[in-house]
């Protein structure tokens, strides 16, 4: 039997379940390399549950975050369509769940189902943007980095964000102390509240005004 996450998701309603009978999802723990960027495209996964997040590496060999990955998404699609090396690393930014396709199931699934197809040039598409928008951010005040990071995550994962500070920080690219100041702006402006190892964002339309 599948796993029961792609019995919910509508990218897998319309695969034969003998073909996914084999897909289960890993534990990976916060931290852990999935694959690193130029690593031989062998799979494509799926994110369960925990954060992802694709990374790139300077000519100084410092990371540069270039994508998230919440759940229910893909990622590691582009290398498997053009069989290219992965253009970016991905990395779990805390303990997570991911289900792996190999790379011929997937290659089977894009030829043979229109829907999964046209999902997954949707996701790709998504993919692009989102990191187009992150490193135009990376321009930005820190402020407004991390309140489009906040942004991001309220509309995939809802106003309840099981994150440490630090979690932020790498994604928003500057140090834990600086995290720590700017949520206690948002705190203070009554944007969010934190507590143990999380946000709860408990005004979106005035973190929606810091985006602009």
């Amino acid at each position: 039997m599948r796993d029961q996450l792609l019995c919910q998701l509508d990218l897998f309603k319309t695969i034969p379940e003998d073909l996914l009978v084999t897909v289960f999802p890993k534990r990976m723990s916060k931290g852990e390399i999935i694959f690193n960027e130029g690593d031989a495209p062998e799979a494509v996964y799926l994110l369960k549950s925990g954060l992802v997040k694709t990374v790139r590496y300077t000519s100084q060999d410092e990371p540069s975050t270039v994508d998230f990955i919440t759940p229910g998404q893909m990622f590691g699609m582009i290398a498997v369509m053009d069989n290219q090396k992965y253009p970016v690393g991905a990395v779990a930014v805390r303990d997570s769940e991911i289900v792996r396709l190999s790379a011929s199931l997937f290659q089977e699934l894009i030829g043979r189902f229109s829907e999964f197809r046209k999902e997954i040039f949707r996701q790709v598409g998504n993919h692009l943007r989102n990191a187009q928008v992150l490193r135009t951010l990376m321009q930005e005040p820190v402020e407004r980095r991390i309140a489009h990071i906040l942004n991001r995550l309220l509309i995939t994962m809802g106003p309840e964000i099981q994150l440490l500070r630090e979690d932020i920080a790498e994604m928003a690219g500057c140090t834990e102390s600086t995290a720590v100041r700017i949520s206690i702006g948002f705190r203070k402006k009554k944007i969010i509240q934190t507590g143990w190892k999380k946000f709860k964002i408990i005004s979106p339309e005035k973190l929606k005004t810091l985006l602009y």
